[in-house]
């Protein structure tokens, strides 16, 4: 489920933090939210974005140093386009 992906995900990332990479890019495979037999995702980009964010939110605030510093900040740029932005002193995404 979202929470294996999201804690597998997190390993990764600490892996190339410790090997002091700091450009990481994260794919994780989204749990269907309202699939239908025809379509995986019938809302498209949109309906994907909701079942990608909170599981990015989740991830970055379980990395070491995100939560000391401050935490993480959600700011959903533009909703029909599906752009999101997670910033914090410890992190940017």
């Amino acid at each position: 489920g979202p929470e294996e992906t999201v804690a597998q995900a997190q390993a990764a990332v600490i892996r190339a933090l410790e090997d002091d990479k700091r450009l990481i890019q994260v794919e994780m495979l989204l749990p269907l939210i309202g699939a239908t037999d025809l379509d995986d995702w019938p809302g498209g980009i949109r309906q994907q974005f909701k079942a990608a964010a909170p599981m990015m939110e989740s991830l970055l605030r379980k990395l070491p140093g995100v939560m000391e510093s401050g935490g993480c900040q959600t700011e959903i740029l533009d909703q029909a386009d599906a752009i999101g932005l997670w910033e914090g002193k410890g992190v940017a995404a």
